[in-house]
C-alpha cells in the first residue's frame, strides 16, 4: 500500500513540475490564455489640435492615447497627424491598430518611422480611409510607441474619424492575462 502512495506522489509531482513548465513556457512565448478588456475615457480636448483618452484598469491610469491634427502646411493640403500611445511601465504594448476615414476619400501617408516593425498599412475597403496595423511590437512596445502621419483630403471635409485598438500586458515572472483597449473619435480638419 504505501509503495502505491509513493508512485501516486511521484506522478503528482511529475505532472505539477509539467504544468508549471508548460504555464513557464507560455507565459515567456506571451501566449496569451486570458484577456482583459480595459475601459476607455472618452476623448477630451487638450488644445486645439490635440485630443487624449485615458486607459483604466480598475479605476487606475495604464495607458493613454493622445492625436494631435495640426494646420495643413502650407504649400499642400497635407495635414500632419501625429499619434501616441503611452503605457505605464509596468506594461508593454503588444498590437496596434489604428484607423483614419473620412465622409469622403482620404489619404493617409506614414512618415518614416525610427523603427521597423513589421507594418500593415492599407487602404479601408470603402476606399474611404486606411488601416495602419503592427501585430507585434516586440522591444518597441516597452516605451511609448509615435507615429506620424500626413492626411491629405480631396475633398470639402471638415473631419475625419479615428480608431484605436491596442493590445499590452503586465511584465510578471508568469504573466497569461492580455489587456485589450479600443478608442473612437471625431477629429476636425483645422484650416
Amino acid at each position: 500500500m504505501k509503495r502505491k502512495v509513493k508512485v501516486v506522489i511521484a506522478v503528482l509531482v511529475v505532472l505539477g513540475i509539467s504544468l508549471l513548465c508548460g504555464v513557464i513556457s507560455a507565459s515567456s512565448l506571451e501566449m496569451f490564455v486570458f484577456t482583459e478588456n480595459l475601459h476607455a475615457e472618452e476623448f477630451e480636448s487638450i488644445s486645439d489640435d490635440s485630443y487624449a483618452a485615458d486607459i483604466l484598469d480598475g479605476g487606475v491610469r495604464v495607458a493613454n492615447i493622445y492625436i494631435r491634427a495640426e494646420h495643413p502646411t502650407p504649400q499642400a493640403f497635407d495635414v500632419p497627424v501625429l499619434v501616441s500611445i503611452w503605457h505605464s511601465e509596468e506594461t508593454e504594448l503588444d498590437s496596434l491598430f489604428l484607423k483614419f476615414s473620412g465622409t469622403n476619400h482620404i489619404e493617409i501617408n506614414l512618415e518614416a518611422p525610427s523603427y521597423q516593425p513589421s507594418i500593415y498599412f492599407h487602404k479601408t475597403g470603402d476606399g474611404k480611409g486606411a488601416v495602419f496595423k503592427v501585430d507585434d511590437l516586440g522591444f518597441y512596445g516597452t516605451g511609448t510607441v509615435t507615429f506620424q502621419f500626413l492626411l491629405t483630403s480631396f475633398s470639402e471635409q471638415h473631419s475625419f474619424h479615428f480608431e484605436a485598438r491596442f493590445s499590452m500586458h503586465k511584465t510578471a515572472f508568469i504573466q497569461l492575462t492580455r489587456q485589450e483597449a479600443s478608442a473612437y473619435t471625431e477629429i476636425p480638419i483645422l484650416t
